[in-house]
């Protein structure tokens, strides 16, 4: 699974300023690939996401489900396994931006994951999505924006929620799960919440003019943890 958001590298380096914090990626795909496009992403340390990895978990960590069907999406036929990372799944949540990714044996394993929306086929520019359609084409500038810069506002996220955790009234699963409903990035549309945190996050409002477009950045669906 990829990525094309901006702000990966401040995200990661938000999410390392936390004590105990781990992060962790979790991808279908295969071990060779992940390893070096992990190792291509750095820090502002010189580090790359490869080298701050607690565990790096891919194609050969998912779970087959008996009996699907080889017709099935990859999604259907294979699982990720949360136990994998932690046995411990209190302080844990992934970011997917696949629905339903995890496996089903057990009743909690989807109650740690935020779902981002699904990612659409990279665009440069809005205007090169002309003419295509499908699943996977944003169908607005809003969606694209919005799918360019989800990395920004989880960054924003994740500092409220860290927040609502460090107040003891919540689990750190559940502060994450309270920002996932209220910014509801699934449905692809911004929000007053999502609006907010891009103008905390940039100090100003969204953009009414259509930006220059900015670079690309690849990555993996994040699995972070964070250790009581």
């Amino acid at each position: 699974t990829y990525f094309n958001n901006i702000g990966l590298e401040a995200f990661v380096e938000e999410l390392l300023t936390v004590p105990n914090l781990k992060v962790s990626f979790y991808s279908g795909g295969k071990k060779v690939r992940n390893l070096e496009l992990l190792g291509k992403i750095k820090l502002k340390d010189g580090r790359s996401l490869k080298d701050i990895a607690y565990k790096i978990l891919n194609n050969e960590d998912l779970i087959d489900v008996e009996g699907a069907l080889e017709t099935l999406p990859f999604s259907e036929k294979h699982k990720k396994d949360l136990s994998k990372v932690t046995k411990n799944l209190d302080q844990l949540i992934m970011f997917d931006d696949t629905a339903d990714f995890v496996v089903e044996n057990s009743e909690l394993q989807k109650n740690h994951v935020y779902f981002i929306g699904k990612a659409f086929e990279y665009f440069e520019d809005f205007s090169d999505a002309a003419g295509k359609s499908g699943e996977y084409i944003p169908k607005t500038y809003e969606q694209w924006f919005l799918n360019r810069n989800r990395l920004v506002i989880l960054n924003v996220a994740f500092r409220e929620a860290y927040q609502d955790y460090k107040k003891g009234n919540m689990t750190f699963t559940e502060a994450m799960k309270k920002q996932e409903k209220l910014l509801d990035l699934q449905s692809q549309e911004w929000n007053e919440h999502s609006r907010r945190y891009y103008q905390k996050y940039y100090g100003h409002e969204l953009p009414v003019k259509k930006p220059m477009s900015e670079g690309c950045f690849e990555v993996m669906s994040l699995l972070i943890g964070l250790k009581t």
